[in-house]
């Protein structure tokens, strides 16, 4: 029987990034209206603690966290484009340090349940930035709450399986353990995005090696998708034998989304999201990207319910809308199941 946590902090509220960006607070707030007004399966609300300084240490750089913190609490020690911070991308905004204490309290508590608590599903909607480098904010992320997911479960003697479905490369989470030793022995990184060929970061190629990665082409529909997701999960699941999955469910592969060139429908969303769920291993759930908020906050509030059996979704019927979209992905599925292991 399943038992499922829903993580937030109002806090997230009170901060946003700048007018312009494409981030904005509402797709979460969107979420978690949504999740309380239509939700009927059982599920605990918890309210995330703030994780202190040395926490937040633990991975990025002390000196890193300590500029996010000095320039929250006295703006005349922000330095433009210092750390990265004050870019375009990555603007300063008030509630920098706040917000980034929040979303590592938030996947350290969600390992805290999953492990102690026994948990099967711990959900924290406004995480999944896993752009974030050690020392440095990246493509709208200040802190890697997945990296932090991760360790504290390796710290638990766990093994991990962590999945990013975001239109998005998770470089920085590929960074975090690319030298690790336990990377691909204790933990497998899996990520589905569009071909850095053609968007953000401009990486996760095939043939990269410290993460198992399935480049899609702009324009790859629900069925091509799922073809080749479903393959591939299931397989890297069968043989990894994960204790926890990590999942990143950026809702930005959507046939809506501003920033991506993917094709996929809230029904073919939730097919993933319903593949994932199927699979007998606890599960941290992420939110990550998503930038039409409408559509961002259907998605995950759907995926909630489908997880807390509330709704089902019917399976997608054979349909290639892009031909060359699905031979790219029958190329790289091909090159890929010939060299995962």
């Amino acid at each position: 029987m399943k038992k499922i946590a829903l993580l937030y902090n109002q806090e997230l509220e009170k901060y946003k990034y700048a007018e312009y960006h494409p981030l904005k607070r509402e797709r979460i707030i969107y979420t978690m209206q949504k999740i309380k007004k239509y939700s009927k399966g059982a599920y605990d609300n918890f309210i995330v603690n703030p994780a202190s300084i040395e926490e937040m240490s633990l991975y990025h750089d002390a000196d890193y966290i300590k500029y996010l913190y000095e320039t929250e609490n006295d703006k005349t020690k922000y330095i433009p484009k210092k750390y990265e911070i004050g870019t375009t991308d990555n603007p300063y905004f008030k509630g920098i340090f706040s917000t980034s204490s929040i979303h590592i309290g938030a996947v350290n508590l969600a390992a805290d349940l999953i492990v102690k608590e026994n948990y099967t599903d711990a959900f924290y909607f406004p995480g999944g930035l896993h752009h974030a480098k050690k020392n440095y904010a990246w493509g709208f992320c200040f802190v890697n709450d997945p990296v932090y997911a991760i360790l504290r479960l390796l710290n638990y003697k766990k093994r991990v399986l962590y999945i990013d479905v975001d239109a998005h490369f998770c470089d920085g989470v590929a960074d975090a353990f690319r030298n690790d030793p336990r990377n691909k022995k204790d933990l497998l990184i899996l990520s589905f995005h569009e071909s850095g060929d053609f968007l953000f970061p401009g990486e996760g190629y095939i043939e990269e090696k410290s993460s198992i990665n399935f480049p899609l082409y702009p324009g790859t529909d629900d069925y091509t998708y799922l073809l080749n997701f479903t393959k591939v999960f299931n397989y890297v699941f069968d043989k990894f034998r994960p204790d926890v999955l990590v999942v990143q469910i950026g809702a930005d592969s959507s046939k809506f989304d501003i920033l991506s060139h993917l094709n996929l429908s809230l029904k073919g969303y939730l097919n993933i999201i319903k593949i994932i769920n199927e699979k007998k291993a606890n599960k941290i759930w992420l939110g990550g990207g998503g930038y039409n908020n409408k559509f961002t906050s259907c998605a995950w509030s759907s995926a909630f319910r489908l997880v807390l059996g509330d709704i089902k979704v019917g399976d997608i019927k054979h349909n290639i809308k892009d031909q060359r979209a699905f031979s790219y992905a029958k190329e790289n599925y091909n090159f890929l199941i010939r060299n995962i292991f």
